[in-house]
């Protein structure tokens, strides 16, 4: 029996057509892979407590599999719910927050910081009024601890 001939072209075309394939799936699949791996890891995470509901349920997975649909539902998807229903429930005094932020003014001449030089050396941006940016830590005891 006489075996065909090996044609290299046919085969770097099969192989290039199949990367791009891959390539274009992976386009297409991107904006869902963040949520492709939150639901393997979600399945990871509670596998064994399907396969201990499972066993509980008569060895029906498809009890066990609903049982997990209702309560991941209840364990995931009603708090995300109503902590997006508490914020849109008071967006109005959110974005009142948020605008009675513009109105705050810091006196001309005002300096918070103990060494200028210093603060500038150590990158912060000093304001012509001579405001800066200090961490909490190297405040002096006396000026750390709160009123």
């Amino acid at each position: 029996m006489k075996t065909p001939p090996h044609d290299l072209s046919r085969s770097i075309l099969a192989v290039l057509a199949i990367g791009i394939l891959i390539a274009a799936t992976f386009w297409i699949m991107r904006p869902f892979l963040a949520s492709i791996v939150w639901a393997t890891m979600i399945v990871v995470a509670t596998w064994p407590l399907m396969l201990a509901a499972q066993k509980r349920l008569w060895g029906r997975r498809y009890l066990a599999v609903a049982l997990m649909t209702i309560l991941l539902m209840l364990v995931l998807v009603i708090p995300l719910g109503l902590a997006i229903g508490t914020i849109v429930g008071n967006a109005e005094e959110i974005v009142g927050w948020a605008r009675s932020l513009k109105d705050v003014r810091i006196p001309a001449n005002t300096t918070i910081g103990f060494d200028l030089e210093h603060d500038r050396r150590r990158g912060f941006t000093i304001t012509d009024g001579g405001v800066v940016v200090i961490a909490q830590a190297e405040l002096p005891e006396t000026l750390a601890t709160p009123r």
